[in-house]
């Protein structure tokens, strides 16, 4: 992929956003390669470029204590699972670092749905638990939760229900915080004492500039999509919702708008 078609993907992502869910370009600040596979160098420079402020597609083999995010101004010693790796300084852009999760099997994942899958509810809150633990009891690095649909697949909706009893226990503590990336960084740059944080921006819930959902959301439909990675043998159907029109085509890069 070259640089320029690099740089179309994400930032197409941004237009699909605002028009489709009505965020502001301006609130997507960071990014995160798909597959974990980015160019290194290359794509970290290109995503500065485009404005992005922070990453989070390395995978850390760093596990005790758990990493903080950190800045590209100096070479990253925590390790690099999938390559190509940042090797030059890359000053201002920010990594939350994808730290490693240790299962109930004693093995290492990248995302909570990649870890031994949970035979029951219990061994999903001990997943849940020991992982947070390990970074609340040490150095306190943010804890993330990087998940994806299928975790949720199971019969009896027994992981959907540990995640929600996981949630309300560790908010019992007074200085847990459920923040997104940007939040987070936003703190790690100019940090604000627990006992001030509630006159702080920082992890502010003021959301009045937001568009309001809509009552009806449109079903959007195409069938056979075969751009990559489904094949011209292996066509795929799409559908979105969104509270605005459905566009003539399904939304890609170059076309982010799905003009016909």
């Amino acid at each position: 992929m070259s640089d320029r078609e690099m740089s179309a993907e994400y930032r197409d992502q941004r237009v699909m956003f605002d028009i489709f869910s009505g965020i502001p370009p301006n609130e997507i600040t960071g990014v995160r390669a798909a597959y974990l596979q980015t160019k290194g160098n290359d794509f970290m420079r290109r995503m500065q470029n485009d404005e992005f402020t922070w990453d989070s597609s390395y995978a850390t083999d760093r596990i005790n204590p758990a990493t903080w995010p950190y800045t590209f101004d100096y070479l990253d010693t925590t390790g690099c699972a999938v390559r190509p790796c940042v090797t030059e300084p890359v000053p201002g852009m920010w990594e939350i670092p994808l730290v490693d999760w240790i299962d109930t099997n004693d093995t290492l994942c990248e995302n909570v749905d990649s870890c031994y899958f949970p035979n029951d509810k219990a061994e999903a809150l001990e997943l849940l638990r020991t992982n947070f633990a390990r970074h609340y009891e040490t150095n306190r690095a943010p804890f993330t939760l990087n998940l994806r649909a299928r975790w949720f697949l199971n019969d009896g909706y027994y992981n959907m229900e540990a995640l929600q009893q996981f949630l309300d226990e560790i908010q019992q503590n007074p200085d847990v915080y459920l923040v997104t990336y940007s939040q987070a960084i936003a703190w790690v740059r100019n940090p604000v004492r627990l006992a001030d944080i509630a006159r702080s921006r920082v992890f502010a819930c003021d959301y009045a500039d937001r568009r309001p959902l809509c009552e009806a959301p449109n079903l959007c439909g195409y069938a056979n999509i075969t751009y990559a990675p489904n094949s011209e043998e292996h066509p795929g159907d799409r559908y979105f919702q969104t509270c605005g029109r459905c566009p003539p085509v399904y939304p890609w890069v170059n076309n982010p708008d799905g003009s016909a």
